[in-house]
């Protein structure tokens, strides 16, 4: 039977442990590094929500690739890389689009069924159109260079 694990059990062994398949390892990585990689991404997106989003990813994408590392670093080296580059990836994707709130991408001054008609707001440049020309409805919105662009489901 394998030894106890303990919070003085090296990392090394929790991750030989986990590549044999004991969770109960992997979770004590963890409990161990979660906040380490949840205040990395926070300090690179500056948004809570994201910096979550990207600590989950991160532990996921660690416990799917775990049997590819190698130990040439540490775990916490290699842990904290998996994070800062899905913190990236999140960067990378918000990079040139600008966000309209949901208040001034919804405006229905002129007709209900359309993007509102304030020319103060630049999300209103399209007057109810998207990018394809066709009336859209209610949803997640960015500018970009003076038109609409929906974000998500389409």
């Amino acid at each position: 039977m394998p030894a106890q694990i303990t919070s003085e059990t090296p990392d090394a062994e929790l991750v030989q442990r986990a590549k044999a398949g004991e969770l109960d390892a992997f979770e004590t990585l963890t409990t161990r590094y979660e906040q380490r990689v949840y205040s990395l991404a926070l300090r690179m997106l500056r948004q809570e929500q994201d910096a979550e989003d990207v600590t989950q990813q991160a532990f996921l994408s660690a416990l799917e690739n775990l049997k590819g590392f190698r130990g040439e670093a540490s775990f916490s080296t290699w842990l904290l890389r998996i994070a800062s580059h899905a913190a990236l990836k999140v960067i990378r994707k918000r990079k040139g689009l600008d966000t309209v709130s949901l208040d001034a991408a919804t405006d229905t001054t002129d007709n209900p069924d359309t993007i509102g008609g304030d020319e103060r707001n630049p999300a209103a440049a399209g007057r109810g159109t998207g990018t394809t020309g066709r009336k859209t409805s209610p949803g997640v919105f960015a500018a970009r260079r003076g038109g609409i662009v929906r974000q998500g489901n389409s």
